[in-house]
């Protein structure tokens, strides 16, 4: 699978569980399907700098 096809798949109503999601590339992923509908849910190793993400 390549990252274009991505926009393929419908993300409304879906819950997608994103580890690292407070920097870098978990991030950016998080937002990624936040933007396209779906639910997000963050894991990370500090829960300070994952709410301030």
């Amino acid at each position: 699978m390549k990252f274009s096809d991505l926009n393929a798949i419908k993300c409304e109503d879906k819950t997608v569980l994103i580890t690292g999601a407070n920097a870098g590339l978990g991030y950016e992923i998080a937002l990624y399907f936040a933007s396209k509908g779906a639910n997000v849910i963050g894991c990370g190793r500090s829960l300070v700098r994952l709410n301030q993400a």
